[in-house]
């Protein structure tokens, strides 16, 4: 058969799935006569079969083959590109796909795969940037349209990619995708209503819905504190897709807050007994009881699953650490810390770990080494700070006062917003509309209140008045604490008061009796605040100078939930009063003194971080 027919056979064979008979002849042009042009062609389609096949060494010999024959071949550079990427050779990958489009600028299949490539390794900024040059060339194409809207919605520059997608909505408003796509980003830029309402037709529209769009109606229940709904769907995701971590996570937290503590983790335990559990799902397992203050269960359930024995696991070694630190066992803790942060480049979560343990153990030397190394690496991450702080403490370094340096918590009488003859009035009718947010029974699993109830969701994305009367207010007194903060030494490198701000979530606590907030930090935020709506007659009428046995409901800052030695206690403690709004920096470590009273103590909080506009 002439060297042509081979290739037309190969090729038809090739697209007919019969890979055997594909390989077969692409083999035979490779071997036959010389003939450089077909030989070429039958080098990178071979390349792409092996590539299709997961034989990528011999996939990458054949089409870099070709390409020796004929450099200028950007279908083939495209074809490789999507073989490093199947590898996770990020650099690879991006390296060819670019290479094929300066070799055909307008190369559609090209630019949607590095647009891909991108948005799979979360970089958001790059993968916005070649969407906005591919739309230059193809400025009418929806499908680039909805990538750079993705793209934005990955930097969190959602007023951006909502402009976008109601434009491919208004041109396609029966493209699910771009339905779909429009709610998520609804809700993630604090919208859940009209996010749900979107997810419902949706739902309505098809009778076989994904567990994506299960999972993202789920969420928007959950944020609007319609938690009954919300369990429902996460069972749904589960029945479709019983190893989606999210699912789980969410069904675990949800039962927990409605207090389900007997079977909150049922829906794990019953994938794991299935025998069709991944790793991890018996992760999140892990976690999950870990965060309910079950290390003894954790332990147990790592020591028994197979998949989880190897002992050079960086995750597994990081629970098993965890695990011994709850049990008081911190020389077997260390041991496993050790084979969790193998080197300098180990995730900053697991050398946080690490750290604590070492405070917990007394090593203090030892800890703030590690995470001054750490904050060289994330200057600005709050957990580090908040450790640095007690080692700094402990070790009496002059920077501990830099850190704790109480004069940045700011007390601020809220302004009466308009519409109220006073601030009193205002908060009555706060306190109300509270009250129909706090639908749990519940603490949630993974938050430090005891004793009492959080709202679902971001506070202030709820459609109502008083609501945004409150964040209004807020705005202007933390705009008054920046200006403030201008004056005082920054306590850490990146703390900038040069920029205006978000809020990056807010949520209320109701406690009722005994009931109190542990020591925790704020992780996500840049400075945070407790608002006080409603507070017990008792709180209310103490003394400011109180005696500590009658401080109960107090805030007080500088004691760590950490056991030290010798015991750090708190260095600043704040009387809350109604219509008092406290503001602090986020790393400061601070907790809620117990109360005794038969009334309920109601606060509003956010956390507040640097705007990217």
């Amino acid at each position: 058969m002439p060297n042509q027919a081979l290739l037309n056979s190969a090729l038809s064979a090739h697209k007919s799935g019969n890979t055997a008979l594909a390989e077969q002849r692409y083999l035979e042009v490779i071997n036959g006569p010389e003939n450089v042009d077909l030989v070429g062609a039958a080098k990178q389609l071979l390349g792409s079969l092996y590539s299709s096949l997961g034989r990528y060494p011999e996939a990458e010999e054949h089409m870099l083959a070709s390409l020796a024959l004929q450099p200028k071949q950007p279908h083939v550079r495209n074809n490789l590109g999507v073989c490093y990427k199947r590898q996770g050779k990020l650099q690879q990958a991006m390296e060819n796909f670019n290479l094929a489009i300066s070799l055909k600028p307008d190369y559609l299949a090209a630019y949607k795969n590095l647009i891909g490539l991108f948005m799979n390794h979360a970089m958001y900024a790059q993968a916005a940037e070649i969407s906005q040059i591919a739309l230059g060339v193809f400025p009418q194409d929806m499908a680039l349209t909805q990538q750079l809207a993705l793209a934005k919605q990955g930097l969190k520059h959602y007023q951006e990619a909502l402009q976008l997608l109601r434009e491919l909505h208004r041109l396609a408003p029966e493209d699910p995708s771009i339905s779909h796509n429009l709610a998520v980003t609804l809700r993630l830029s604090n919208n859940p209503t009209e996010a749900l309402e979107i997810f419902e037709r949706l739902h309505a529209a098809t009778q076989t819905p994904s567990y994506e769009l299960l999972q993202n109606k789920g969420n928007a229940h959950a944020d609007l504190g319609q938690l009954e709904q919300a369990s429902e769907c996460y069972k749904q995701v589960i029945k479709l897709q019983p190893n989606y971590v999210p699912a789980h996570e969410n069904l675990t937290s949800i039962l927990w807050t409605l207090g389900q503590q007997s079977n909150f983790v049922d829906s794990f335990q019953e994938t794991i007994e299935s025998g069709l559990s991944d790793v991890p799902i018996q992760q999140a397992y892990v976690e999950a009881l870990l965060t309910a203050e079950k290390p003894d269960r954790a332990l147990a359930f790592l020591a028994t699953t197979s998949s989880l024995l190897d002992p050079e696991d960086q995750r597994v070694a990081d629970f098993v650490a965890r695990c011994h630190l709850a049990r008081n066992d911190t020389e077997t803790a260390i041991k496993f810390h050790k084979r969790a942060c193998i080197t300098r480049e180990t995730a900053v979560p697991y050398w946080i770990d690490y750290a604590v343990t070492l405070i917990v153990a007394g090593e203090i030397e030892q800890a703030s080494d590690i995470l001054e190394q750490l904050s060289e690496r994330a200057p600005a991450d709050q957990m580090v700070l908040a450790h640095l702080s007690l080692c700094w403490r402990m070790l009496d370094d002059p920077r501990a006062r830099i850190l704790n340096n109480f004069d940045l918590v700011g007390e601020y009488e809220l302004p009466t917003p308009p519409g109220f003859s006073s601030l009193a009035e205002f908060n009555m009718a706060l306190n109300e509309c509270l009250t129909e947010y706090h639908t749990s029974e519940h603490h949630p699993l993974e938050q430090t209140l005891r004793q009492g109830t959080q709202t679902q969701g971001n506070l202030f994305a709820r459609e109502n008045r008083l609501l945004q009367l409150l964040k209004n207010s807020f705005r202007g007194v933390i705009t008054r604490h920046i200006k403030k903060m201008q004056d005082m030494p920054p306590p850490y490198p990146g703390f900038s008061t040069e920029r205006d701000f978000d809020f990056a979530a807010s949520w209320s606590v109701r406690l009722r009796d005994q009931g109190f907030h542990t020591q925790h930090i704020h992780p996500m935020g840049w400075f945070s605040s407790a608002y006080y709506v409603d507070l017990p007659s008792e709180l209310e009428s103490s003394a400011d100078d109180a005696s500590p046995n009658d401080q109960g409901g107090w805030i007080k800052f500088g004691e760590p939930n950490l056991k030290c030695t010798p015991p750090l206690q708190a260095q600043h403690i704040v009387k809350p009063k109604v219509g008092k709004l406290i503001l602090f920096p986020s790393y400061m470590w601070h907790g809620t003194i117990p109360f005794k009273s038969a009334e309920t103590r109601t606060t509003v909080v956010f956390d507040a971080v640097p705007s990217d506009h």
